[in-house]
Order: structure tokens, then sequence, then C-alpha cells
């Protein structure tokens, strides 16, 4: 339980050739009880990786049934999935989404950082 003490955020990486789906969701379900017990606050994000090795045709079918599976068991907690390879740039960005994510007053800082740009007149 200490380990799931003053937790900000929780990424699961899921296998999705893994031949132990039974045995992924319910480790997957051990971390999300230990969550909602000690951080209930914390974000959740899923990665259902090594898309890549799933035939292009099938992808986007096995993706939202995961999808739709880890949003259910997740409840009552909230949680954001992505779909990864490393092959290709979906790891960036769904790491990219993440980060964007956590950081608070994303916004704000991002009109702060336009207005610092203008005021030194920099060109990027």
């Amino acid at each position: 339980d200490n380990i799931f003490r003053n937790v900000e955020v929780l990424i699961y990486v899921f296998d999705v050739e893994s031949r132990e789906l039974e045995k992924d969701m319910h480790y997957y379900q051990s971390c999300l009880e230990a969550i909602l017990q000690n951080s209930p606050d914390a974000k959740i994000f899923c990665l259902v990786h090594k898309m890549d090795l799933v035939q292009e045709d099938q992808r986007d079918l096995i993706f939202k049934e995961r999808e739709e599976d880890l949003k259910r068991l997740s409840r009552p907690l909230a949680c954001t999935c992505f779909r990864t390879s490393i092959w290709d740039e979906t790891l960036y960005k769904a790491w990219s989404s993440i980060v964007y994510q956590l950081i608070p007053n994303v916004q704000q800082l991002e009109c702060n950082l336009r207005n610092f740009a203008q005021i030194i007149e920099a060109d990027e």
C-alpha cells in the first residue's frame, strides 16, 4: 500500500499480444484498487502497446475493444487509453499528451511563454 500512497499518475502498459489477458487485467485491477484506496485523485493512463504487430485492418477494432474494457474496469476512476508502438510516433504522442495533462495551468503557462517570446522578440 505504501507504493500507491500519494500517487499522482498511474501509467499502465498492456502488451496487445499478451496471451494472458485475464491475468493482465487482474493485475491492473489490483493496482486500481490500491490507487482508489490510497490516491483516489490519481490520473490513470493505459498504453495498449505493440499495436504495430496487429494486422492493420484489425487495429481500430482491437484498440476500441481494449479501451472499452479498460474504461469499464477502471470505474469509478477515469482512464485515458493510447495505442502505441515503438515504430511510429504514437508512443511519443502518448507521452506528450500525458505530460501535457499533468502540467497544472498549462494554458496560462503557454500564454506567459508567448508573451515572453514577444517581449524578447524571439522567432521560436
